[in-house]
């Protein structure tokens, strides 16, 4: 036996087995070419078991490599480390009996050592055996000298061998990096072929023949991938592999293997045994913030396999390496104990009570190394919790003070746009009165003077809807609810919409004037009274409010949408329309946006009547954005 020192936690001999998926001859080609790419000229390559027809059988498993493009990208081929006393031995061929009859097995064995940054000298020995399947079995099993960790390079990616199309006894792959069980970006989607692959991981992670523990980490999508590189460092060739899977892989597998599903965004590691007692289940933060937990899994299953018996090939590998390691001398062993007596060689009750004992103290210890495991894992999620609550608390304080900014800056434009408007309004009424004093010293311009505006400004709507309808004859304002504008006036900008009110229904009526004279002239009218906005355009003399302002329309969806048509109808005189009302969808902006967003609807008759309604005056109607 091997004399393994006893200072590390991970001191011994870590063993991997599997299977190849192609004969004897091509099998042992492919592993000296990995140990000639890892060790350079020491791993010579040489012709082999020349003897030994090559076979083609492949294994179903294999389906799971697919091609390249079925792993992540693999890194570049490592450089030797510095100071590495790198070396491995020739290959050595024997031929064992087949057991099941038939020609003889052959049997390919090599040693080799390397230095490790983490794991001091290291030995391995790796052995192929020619399967009765028909396939090649493969072993490695290695030492290090300080011991094994997860800071050590993995024995197969030292010597090479993941990078070939080999598999663990229970037909996962063992590849160097991440298996990725879902599309690439830019490849179409093929469910089929990607249901297969899942029911292949599925049948291997319940194979009684299984090895190597497998992580199966569940992420939300492909992109989430490039920000977990813990999976990296876990990843252990032969040892430990990682297989992730999104949303829709998770699903399949959990009805795969319904009572071992995997946390959605988390993670669950099934055991080398198999069993589902020894699986441990991960969550989405434990995978994406805890890292030590990961990389304390990995140490555990290393402790674990150097504790374990290697079996199969792994077996005569461990062999083949206790050959090359220096010995110890053992303490002395007593002598045999002398066989107990008839009389005593039933056990007493005292012993059978101290074997039970010694079962549940081991029970006892399983049972409180899994609470410990889980007492750590629920304190890093509350801690990851807390912290997420508190990064959260000063992200909504930043985005409190932000909006506290943006209202600021929002009120003092907002300031900045009424007195622009204010001074906008006050120019276009100076222009319209001015227009109406040189309509009066030059007649060629205009036959009749527009009717004079008052510079006092009404103190209440109601007065002022009194005062036009006493100076604007053309204006009808019968109907007009005075009690809706009234409730305006509290408003602190009631003056501002008041003087607004009335340069509106001042240049309403000489609109209608205009047209009026050019009907009793006899001539038709112009482009610019074709309706109030050409008229307000044109400069014309009574224009006193901005173009900007006017809407002959609503928009597509109210002019559609019944509820908001009937809130819009209001009378109109059986002249104009048979039915007594008619849809005031033109209108006048007092205010732009702010609420109340008052506004002034009317209905031109002026083509045919020569009057125009006004239907309402008071805040904004009912919209598909406001109701």
């Amino acid at each position: 036996m091997i004399d393994y020192p006893a200072d590390p936690a991970c001191a011994g001999v870590i063993w991997m087995r599997g299977i190849a998926d192609a004969g004897p001859r091509r099998a042992t080609r492919t592993f000296a070419d990995a140990l000639f790419e890892a060790f350079g000229k020491g791993a010579a390559r040489t012709d082999v078991l020349q003897a030994c027809a090559p076979r083609a059988t492949a294994l179903p498993q294999s389906r799971l490599l697919g091609s390249r493009a079925a792993t992540l990208p693999l890194p570049p081929p490592r450089s030797p480390v510095t100071g590495d006393d790198a070396g491995i031995r020739p290959w050595r061929f024997d031929r064992e009996e087949n057991d099941e009859g038939g020609r003889p097995r052959l049997i390919a064995r090599t040693t080799a050592r390397w230095s490790d940054p983490a794991a001091g000298t290291v030995q391995a020995a790796v052995v192929l055996r020619d399967s009765p399947r028909g396939l090649v079995e493969w072993g490695v099993a290695a030492h290090a000298e300080r011991g094994w960790t997860h800071r050590a390079v993995p024995p197969c990616v030292r010597l090479g061998i993941d990078r070939q199309h080999i598999c663990d006894s229970g037909g996962l792959p063992v590849t160097g990096e991440p298996l990725k069980l879902f599309p690439l970006d830019g490849v179409p989607a093929d469910d089929a072929a990607e249901d297969e692959r899942l029911a292949l991981v599925a049948g291997s992670l319940e194979h009684p023949e299984r090895s190597v523990g497998v992580l199966v980490v569940s992420l939300d999508s492909r992109k989430a991938l490039a920000s977990i590189d813990t999976l990296f460092r876990v990843h252990w060739p032969g040892l430990l592999s990682v297989a992730v899977v999104i949303e829709q892989g998770r699903r399949v597998l959990a009805g795969l293997l319904p009572e071992r599903a995997i946390p959605a965004g988390g993670a669950r590691y099934f055991g080398p045994s198999g069993r589902p007692e020894d699986d441990t289940t991960f969550t989405r933060s434990a995978v994406r913030d805890r890292h030590g937990l990961l990389t304390a899994l990995l140490d555990d299953a290393l402790t674990a396999r150097c504790g374990a018996t290697p079996a199969g090939v792994a077996a005569e590998a461990a062999a083949l390496l206790d050959e090359q390691l220096p010995r110890r001398p053992r303490p002395p062993v007593p002598p045999p104990a002398e066989p107990p007596s008839d009389e005593t060689a039933a056990p007493s009750e005292a012993d059978r009570l101290r074997i039970r004992l010694a079962e549940l103290e081991a029970v006892l210890a399983d049972s409180e190394r899994r609470s410990r495991t889980q007492l750590t894992l629920l304190r890093d999620e509350a801690s990851a919790a807390h912290q997420a609550r508190t990064q959260a608390e000063q992200h909504a304080d930043h985005l409190a003070r932000q909006l506290a900014e943006a209202l600021t800056e929002r009120d003092l434009f907002a300031e900045a746009l009424d007195d622009a408007e204010a001074e906008r309004d006050a120019a276009v009424r100076d222009r319209g009165v001015l227009a109406a004093r040189l309509a009066d010293v030059a007649p060629a311009v205009a036959s009749a003077p527009p009717p004079a505006v008052a510079d006092r400004v009404p103190g209440s709507f109601e007065a002022l809807i009194a005062e036009a309808a006493a100076r604007c004859p053309l204006l009808v304002l019968d109907d007009l609810d005075g009690s809706v504008a009234a409730a305006l006036d509290p408003h602190p900008k009631a003056a501002s919409w008041r003087r607004k009110a009335r340069d509106a229904l001042a240049t309403l009526e000489a609109y209608a004037r205009a047209k009026q004279r050019a009907r009793r002239a006899g001539t038709p009218p112009g482009p610019h009274l074709a309706d109030l906005l050409a008229f307000v355009r044109s400069g014309a003399p009574g224009a006193l409010i901005s173009a900007n302002i006017i809407a002959l329309a609503e928009s597509d969806r109210v002019e559609h949408q019944e509820k908001f048509r009937q809130a819009r109808m209001f009378p109109v005189r059986p002249a104009t329309h048979p039915s007594g009302r008619a849809c005031f969808t033109a209108h006048i902006k007092l205010e732009r946006c702010k609420p109340p967003a008052p506004r002034l609807h009317f209905y031109d008759d002026s083509d045919k009547t020569g009057l125009i309604y006004v239907g309402y005056l008071g805040p904004h109607l009912a919209t598909g954005r406001t109701n």
